[in-house]
C-alpha cells in the first residue's frame, strides 16, 4: 500500500508517502494566516483487520478532503506504522537514549498529519472535523509563532 499522486491530489492508502508529495504545495503563495498541525491518530489493529475496501474508501476520502480544502492545506503526509518509529530521549547527562518504537504504548498512534492555515482556532477545528479518521480521531495544535 503506497500513497501516490492521483490527479494532482495526495493519495493516502498505507505504507510510504510518494517521494514528491510536496510538489502539490510548492506553487502556493505565502499567507499571514495562522498555521495548525492536524495530527491523525488511528488504531493500527483495526486497520490491520479492516477489509481492503475500507482502506480504499479512506484513501478516496483523503483525496476528497485535500481537494475540498485546497486553500487551507499547506502539506501533509502519512507516517510509517508505529513499529518503524525510533524514540530519542535525553539521558540527563548530556547523552541520549535511542529506542525502537514510539514513546508510549498506546492503542492509538499518530498515523499522519496535515499542516493547515486558518484564520483562527475555530476555523482550524472546522477544517479538522473533515479529516477522515474512521479508526481514531484527530488532534489540532497551533504552531508557535506561525511556524
Amino acid at each position: 500500500m503506497v500513497a501516490k499522486l492521483v490527479g494532482g491530489v495526495l493519495s493516502i492508502l498505507g505504507g510510504a508517502v510518494h517521494r514528491e508529495w510536496w510538489k502539490l504545495f510548492e506553487d502556493r503563495e505565502v499567507s499571514t494566516m495562522g498555521k495548525y498541525l492536524v495530527m491523525i491518530y488511528d488504531d493500527e489493529a483495526k486497520w490491520a483487520a479492516a477489509d481492503p475496501s475500507v482502506m480504499e474508501r479512506n484513501h478516496l476520502n483523503h483525496q476528497a478532503f485535500v481537494a475540498a480544502n485546497a486553500g487551507a492545506v499547506v502539506g501533509g503526509a502519512q507516517l510509517g506504522e508505529s513499529p518503524t518509529a525510533t524514540s530519542i530521549r535525553s539521558d540527563g547527562n548530556g547523552g541520549y537514549v535511542v529506542t525502537d518504537g514510539t514513546f508510549a504504548e498506546t492503542k492509538e498512534v499518530m498515523g499522519g498529519y496535515y499542516l493547515i492555515e486558518a484564520a483562527d482556532l475555530d476555523e482550524a477545528l472546522a477544517i479538522a472535523k473533515q479529516v477522515p479518521s474512521p479508526m481514531g480521531g484527530v488532534e489540532v495544535r497551533p504552531l508557535v509563532n506561525g511556524g
